[in-house]
């Protein structure tokens, strides 16, 4: 279906806002995945956030280093955070490191953030396959993920979880994702009352502001 002149418009704007900037993120997941190796029985890891499935829009998203170890399997996952944030403490001394709910969050000075996070072999495999398919759907609804961060971002105040706005494109058309979307973030108290989210970016989008 040939799109419209304004779907045109915010098509273009979608692809805009990615972010592409993967030579950083890439250097300090490498050192920080050689420091794990040096402390665990590491059996996968892979890179996980929105960089990783090209849904992570510029100056907002994130780089997970998500990993598994060798059996036997960690039986106190709480337990097991808190020696990886000792232990990654002691690797990056000059930058911070804070550990959160599911994960351990390493900022470093140049403002680079990425999240380390331990899960069993199962979750890892049912997060593998999720990420599998984002980064496998077409670049319309990748386009489409990332206008809804940027309103998020901008206009309702990182209110939606970003894992929620992409949950919906992993079985949808653009069409279908479109609607979904919408009726998510109504239901949730997201955004105000109105019959398309996308009316609020348009004019964004029409004049290439960022």
């Amino acid at each position: 279906m040939e799109l419209t002149a304004e779907e045109k418009i915010l098509n273009k704007f979608g692809a805009n806002i990615k972010d592409t900037e993967t030579e950083v993120f890439d250097s300090k997941y490498i050192a920080i995945y050689n420091e794990l190796k040096k402390h665990y029985k590491i059996s996968q890891a892979m890179k996980a956030g929105s960089l990783s499935k090209g849904t992570k829009i510029e100056f907002y998203g994130d780089l997970d280093l998500t990993f598994t170890v060798d059996k036997p399997e960690i039986k106190d996952a709480d337990e097991f955070r808190k020696d990886l944030e000792r232990k990654m403490k002691v690797s990056f001394p000059k930058d911070e490191v804070k550990l959160q709910k599911v994960s351990c969050l390493i900022k470093f000075k140049n403002s680079i953030k990425i999240d380390v996070v331990y899960l069993p072999l199962i979750e890892y495999n049912k997060n593998k396959d999720q990420i599998k398919h984002i980064k496998s759907v077409n670049n319309n609804i990748k386009n489409i993920i990332r206008l809804v961060k940027w309103w998020n971002y901008k206009y309702n105040k990182k209110k939606f979880k970003s894992y929620k706005i992409e949950f919906h494109a992993i079985y949808s058309s653009a069409s279908i994702y479109s609607k979904r979307i919408k009726d998510t973030i109504h239901k949730s108290g997201g955004g105000n009352k109105t019959n398309d989210i996308f009316d609020v970016i348009k004019e964004d989008a029409k004049s290439g502001k960022k």
